[in-house]
């Protein structure tokens, strides 16, 4: 980077706007910048940097601080450089923040900091500071820190360049060179290697693991080369081992599956033998098992014969007693129907009652939904304001925010403020001793140069001779020479004390400058805070009668006051807020509960209705079957119930007794080796039912026609059975087989 023009306007020490043509320092050697102390020499690297990076040359002054103090208030503040880098020319122009007249009317304003960035070339300007600085970094290639270390050290800077560490040192050369490239194709290159080390190093432990996962016979031809393999080994040398013994193991294999596909088939026949040999054990012991069953039934079979012969003549008696009980049941029967009846003209007199009940009940939830709503509405009244009230404390809970930052805002303002007035208080102290400095600096001086003047009569005596002639009056004779005195000063002493004074003059010069900044921040920092406090403020620091005086003890006092008073509005805002919050959240709960009470309320009183009529129904229906039972009372024949089933027991008893000689005849033959049949009639004078192709007997006490049994015997021995029934004569056939 090369700089051609400098362009300073009330910038540091120059007042004026100042124009430097570098351009005319040609473009190699060394150029010595000479000047007084405080005479603008750093001011002129600051510039530069400033214009380029918005920051001075040793880092030490900010933007705000290089506003020329005895500059015209009209002049503007900026610092403009013209620069080239690789044969292109470009301009950078930037000024900090800082206090103008206003272009109307009376008072000040603040000019923003701003920069822009022009090129030669006639493409569109960079604007923004950041974006300045930006393109300013990607132009030169080196940032802030980097070009204060190698294009422009400044005054005492060059230390650090050469007290870097290497790596920075390496970092701004490798910047400064565009070498960047390199280094990250070098590091992607280490990291490519590293990573193609890892997978190799991973790849060889797999292919460890699966080399020794290897098994093959001890015996084999290759087995000191198989056992020896490892991730080592020459890959062609592995391969053609492991072919090898592939192909035997493959060989191996195919032999024996097909010495175990012909033992399987042996095995299969062998079993198939043993299987219809053991199956036909089992048939011959069923066989056996029932010729044996057979044998014990004949003696049974020739009882049941003889038993069947003795009991013929009995049959019309029973058939004369069945009528008799069947007549009998039926009468007993009437008795059932009439409990029955009686029985549901008690449970529709009971579902009366509890419909009655429950329409009470219905009227009673009725009066309460009722109660409720009326409830409901007189506090969803009540609660009516709750969003407007949650709202309004929502509105004072920002406001109340806004004035704590503003408070905490002031309070800071304060606080740099009294900090300000230390740093202005400082600086005069510095300045006062500094001035005091001078003037015994000065004394010395003057003291010095009167004695060092008054001895040079003294020191020309010294050099007379008697007929050489005088230097200042010619004579040459010199009767009364003058005397040196012994205090009189040399010309060192009285340069020393030169240099003391002007050294305390540029002391005294930079501490007056850094007092009247100082002093002139806090007067600016002082008037800002008054403005701030009587902005938020107005009534602690204004008055009808005049300007309330503004001390740091008693501003301090007064947002003590404040901050306490706010916390208390905080504290009773939030409390208030809760509430609302609790009477919104009431009320939503409330409107919801009505409106769904409100939606139950036509279904409860239909329910309520419905409730009625049914109980009116039940209590018809108790009336109509309190009839019918009176109707069914009149029509039985006897009295009372005991009475009927004494007639039933009577009968029954006399046909037990004929029962008891009662005819049953049983056939038993054997159709085959492996069939047994039975013939069973009985002369049954009970009521037998057909079900679903199946024959059932009606009885009250006694036997049954056992058809279930029979059903059960034949199934469990490979049989079957059936059943018929005509004349009073039961007849079942049953047929049991050997199953073989």
């Amino acid at each position: 980077m090369r700089p051609l023009k400098l362009t300073l306007s009330a910038f540091g020490p120059y007042a004026a706007e100042t124009v430097l043509e570098l351009a005319k320092l040609g473009r190699g050697g060394l150029y010595l910048v000479t000047g007084d102390t405080g005479a603008g020499k750093t001011t002129l690297f600051d510039a530069i940097t400033y214009a380029l990076y918005d920051h001075s040359s040793g880092g030490v002054r900010e933007g705000a601080m290089l506003r020329c103090k005895y500059a015209d208030l009209k002049t503007p503040t900026f610092v403009e450089l013209e620069f080239e880098v690789n044969g292109q020319r470009y301009t950078v122009r930037r000024n900090p923040e800082y206090q103008r007249p206003k272009n109307r009317g009376e008072g000040m304003t603040t000019e923003k900091a701003d920069a822009t960035l022009t090129y030669s070339d006639g493409r569109p300007p960079v604007t923004k500071a950041k974006d300045v600085t930006a393109a300013v970094q990607e132009i030169i290639g080196l940032d802030y820190s980097q070009f204060c270390q190698i294009a422009m050290i400044a005054q005492g800077q060059f230390t650090k360049l050469l007290n870097a560490s290497t790596e920075e040192r390496s970092r701004i050369f490798r910047k400064l060179f565009r070498t960047q490239r390199y280094a990250r194709l070098q590091e992607r290159l280490q990291a490519e290697s590293a990573a193609l080390s890892q997978q190799r190093t991973t790849q060889n432990a797999k292919l460890d693991s699966l080399l020794s996962g290897i098994r093959f016979s001890p015996d084999d031809p290759d087995a000191d080369a198989l056992a020896a393999l490892n991730a080592q080994t020459e890959p062609e040398t592995a391969l053609a081992l492991l072919e090898g013994l592939l192909a035997r193991q493959q060989a191996a294999q195919e032999t024996v599956a097909a010495a175990l596909k012909d033992t399987e088939a042996k095995l299969d026949e062998v079993q198939r033998q043993l299987g219809a040999a053991q199956q036909a054990r089992q048939l011959a012991a069923k066989l056996a098992a029932k010729q044996a069953e057979l044998t014990a039934a004949l003696p049974v079979l020739e009882a049941a014969r003889a038993e069947s012969a003795r009991h013929a003549g009995d049959a019309a008696q029973l058939d004369v007693l069945a009528g008799q009980v069947t007549q009998a049941q039926t009468a007993l029967a009437a008795y059932d129907e009439l409990d029955a009846l009686c029985h549901q003209q008690q449970t529709a007199r009971d579902a009366a009652q509890l419909a009655a009940a429950k329409a009470k009940a219905k009227r009673t939830q009725l009066a309460a939904l009722d109660t409720a709503l009326a409830a409901a509405e007189k506090e969803l009244t009540a609660l009516e304001d709750a969003p407007t009230r949650l709202l309004a404390l929502q509105n004072r809970e920002k406001e109340l925010a806004q004035r704590s930052t503003a408070l905490t805002t002031l309070n800071q303002r304060l606080a740099a403020c009294q900090q300000q007035a230390q740093k202005a208080h400082r600086a005069q102290d510095a300045y006062r001793t500094a001035a005091e400095a001078k003037e015994q600096a000065h004394a010395r001086r003057d003291a010095l140069d009167k004695a060092f003047l008054d001895a040079q009569a003294g020191l020309l005596a010294q050099a007379l001779a008697e007929g050489a002639p005088c230097p200042v009056c010619g004579s040459v004779h010199h009767p009364a020479k003058a005397q040196l005195p012994h205090t009189a000063p040399t010309q060192a002493q009285v340069d020393a004390a030169k240099q003391e004074a002007e050294k305390a003059d540029a002391l005294a010069q930079t501490a007056s400058t850094a007092a009247q900044s100082a002093l002139a921040a806090a007067d600016e920092a002082r008037r800002s805070l008054r403005r701030d406090a009587e902005s938020l403020l107005p009534e602690r620091f204004t008055s009808p009668d005049g300007t309330v005086q503004l001390t740091f003890k008693g501003m301090n006092a007064v947002l003590t006051e404040e901050a306490c008073a706010l916390h208390a509005a905080q504290a009773e805002c939030v409390a208030a807020f809760r509430q609302a919050e609790a009477d919104c959240a009431r009320r939503t709960a409330l409107e919801a509960d009505r409106q769904a009470k409100s939606r139950q309320r036509p279904a409860l009183e239909q329910a309520a209705a419905e409730a009625d009529s049914t109980a009116a129904a039940q209590n018809a229906s108790a009336d109509a079957l309190e009839q019918q039972a009176a109707a069914a009372r009149a029509a039985l024949p006897y009295p009372q119930r005991a009475e009927a089933q004494a007639a039933l027991d009577a009968l029954e008893a006399s046909r037990k007794t004929t029962m008891s000689r009662q005819q049953i005849l049983l056939e038993i033959r054997q159709h085959s080796a492996s069939l047994l049949l039975i013939r069973v009639e009985n002369n049954f004078d009970g009521i037998i039912k057909e079900k679903s192709h199946l024959l059932h007997s009606t009885k009250r006490k006694g036997l049954g026609i056992g058809t279930q049994s029979v059903r059960r015997m034949a199934e469990k021995n490979d049989g079957s059975c059936n059943f018929t029934y005509e004349n009073g004569v039961f007849t079942a056939k049953i047929m049991l087989r050997a199953t073989l």
